[in-house]
């Protein structure tokens, strides 16, 4: 089993501000909007292998996707790059052992 170790205290800050400016137009962290939550995607691909599931959301959020998540596709996301990228499909997988707030 591959953890996931969180980016440290001003990476972090700077990812959430990535994080905010592309992707919370589309995903919340427990709610459906237009694409899936981040909860819910990181549920799904934290039990893949480390290395091949990271590669493979890094793919996904620089390429986008299509038919994954149902009807609408995810676009591509060509500002981002493979490094944040990286760091977003390592925070989001993080994800996968926390709880809501809505669900305590």
């Amino acid at each position: 089993m591959l953890i996931f170790n969180p980016p440290a205290k001003a990476d972090t800050v700077a990812l959430m501000d990535l994080v905010q400016a592309q992707c919370l137009s589309c995903h919340q962290m427990d709610r459906k909007r237009v694409g899936p939550p981040f909860r819910e995607i990181a549920q799904r691909y934290a039990p893949g292998p480390g290395q091949e599931t990271l590669a493979y959301l890094q793919r996904q959020i620089q390429q986008g996707s299509r038919g994954n998540w149902g009807a609408i596709p995810m676009p591509a996301q060509n500002r981002i790059s493979a490094d944040q990228a990286q760091a977003i499909a390592v925070w989001l997988l993080s994800l996968a052992n926390t709880t809501s707030k809505e669900s305590s």
